[in-house]
């Protein structure tokens, strides 16, 4: 053993990326995600957990014909997955009522 790291001490930021087509609205996409990151805000399951209020973050896909937005929460090391779960429901579900379709959301995460 060369490392020991304690991942209930210090802050993660849990990611989770989401591609959508070029052809997609872009928005729309935004203002369902602006929806989502507000609610999941107030969600108790996270806002007790989050250091920093959840925020998207604009990109470029390396796959052709994608563009990737990622959305992303400063929170306790040890509550990594719990957080990128429920990033991951919020976006789905108010990209789904705002009719904006994505491809699989791909969970980035770990200890910065």
């Amino acid at each position: 053993m060369r490392t020991v790291a304690n991942e209930t001490r210090d802050w993660a930021r849990a990611f989770v990326e989401l591609d959508f087509g070029f052809d997609a609205d872009v928005n729309r996409a935004v203002a369902a995600l602006e929806e989502a990151l507000a609610r999941m805000a107030a969600d108790p399951r996270v806002s007790r957990i989050c250091w920093k209020h959840p925020s998207y973050l604009a990109g470029t896909s390396s796959a052709p014909g994608l563009t990737s937005y990622g959305c992303a929460a400063k929170v306790t090391a040890a509550k990594l997955g719990d957080v990128a779960r429920v990033i991951r429901q919020y976006a789905l579900e108010a990209l789904d009522q705002a009719s904006v379709s994505v491809s699989s959301p791909t969970y980035l995460g770990g200890v910065a």
